[in-house]
C-alpha cells in the first residue's frame, strides 16, 4: 500500500488494547490506528435511543472518525480497515432465542452503514466500500431450534448460546457463507469482480479485489491468483483452501 501511495488507517470502536490491536496494526504496517478512546462522545440523540442491553459502542463513532480523516485528507489515496461493533453479540433471549435483539442490532448497523456510505459518496464519489462478515452471528440456540444447524453439528447443546460446542469435524461448508457487499468505483469492474469472486474462499476475494482495485503486487495475492482463485466454477473447495502453503503467508507478513 505504501508503494502504491496509500496512507493506511485501521479503526475499531472498541478499546485500543483489546487483542493488542494497538500493537498488532502497527506491526502489520498501518500508519495509524483509531480506537474508541480517540472517537469522542456519542451525540445525545443517539444516546437517548440506546437500549439497556446495548453494551456495544455505536458504529456512528467509527464512521464519524473515518469521515473526519477523509475530510482532512489533502487529496492523497487512503486505505481503511474498519471493524464495526453495533451488531456484535451476545443476543439476549426474549422468548425468541435472541432473534429480536439481533434484528434490532442488525437494523441499526445497516442504518449507520447506509448513512456513512451516503456521506462518503458526497465527499468522494469514487470511493470503493467492501463490507464482509467474519462469521455468522452467535445465535446457536436459534439456529438449533430452527433446524438451520442439525444436532449432529454439536458435541454439546444447552439452553444458552454459549452452551453449544461444535464438533471439530464441522467444516466452513457446513457453516455456510457470510455475505459480502461492494459499492462504488467503476461499475463494469465491480460487476466483473463480483462474478470472479462469488462463492470463492475469502483469501481469493481479497486477492481478486487487490488485483482489480489496488494492484499492490503482494506475493500472497499473486500466488493465489495463479493457483486457482481465478479458475472458473465449479471448483474443489477442499483443494482450494489447502492450496496455499504457510510459507507464502509468512513471506507476505514478515518479510
Amino acid at each position: 500500500l505504501h508503494n502504491k501511495g496509500f496512507q493506511s488507517i485501521a479503526a475499531h470502536n472498541n478499546i485500543k488494547n483489546f487483542w493488542r490491536r494497538d500493537m498488532v496494526y502497527e506491526k502489520f504496517g498501518f500508519d495509524k490506528f483509531i480506537s474508541l478512546t480517540d472517537m469522542g462522545d456519542l451525540p445525545q440523540e443517539y444516546v437517548a435511543q440506546r437500549k439497556p442491553w446495548q453494551w456495544q459502542p455505536d458504529d456512528f463513532l467509527l464512521y464519524r472518525s473515518v469521515l473526519n480523516e477523509v475530510k482532512n485528507n489533502k487529496g492523497g489515496k487512503l486505505f481503511f480497515n474498519l471493524m464495526t461493533m453495533s451488531s456484535h453479540g451476545p443476543y439476549q433471549f426474549d422468548n425468541d432465542f435472541g432473534e429480536g435483539v439481533y434484528t434490532f442490532k442488525l437494523h441499526e448497523a445497516i442504518t449507520r452503514l447506509t448513512e456513512f456510505t451516503e456521506k462518503l459518496e458526497q465527499i468522494d464519489p469514487n470511493a470503493i466500500i467492501l463490507v464482509y462478515g467474519d462469521h455468522k452471528p452467535a445465535l446457536n440456540r436459534y439456529f438449533f431450534e430452527r433446524k438451520v444447524f442439525p444436532p449432529s453439528f454439536f458435541i454439546k447443546t444447552g439452553v444458552e448460546d454459549y452452551d453449544f460446542v461444535f464438533k471439530g469435524s464441522v467444516t466452513p461448508e457446513d457453516f455456510g457463507d457470510v455475505p459480502v457487499f461492494i459499492k462504488g468505483g467503476n461499475e463494469k469492474l465491480v460487476s466483473k469482480f463480483i462474478s470472479d469472486a462469488n462463492e470463492k474462499p475469502f483469501f481469493c476475494l481479497t486477492s481478486i479485489f487487490d488485483s482489480y482495485f489496488i494492484n499492490s503486487g503482494l506475493f500472497s495475492f499473486d500466488y493465489s491468483l495463479k493457483h486457482g482463485c481465478l479458475d472458473p466454477q465449479p471448483y474443489d473447495y477442499h483443494k482450494m483452501v489447502t492450496m496455499t502453503p504457510a510459507w507464502v503467508y509468512s513471506l507476505s507478513l514478515f518479510e
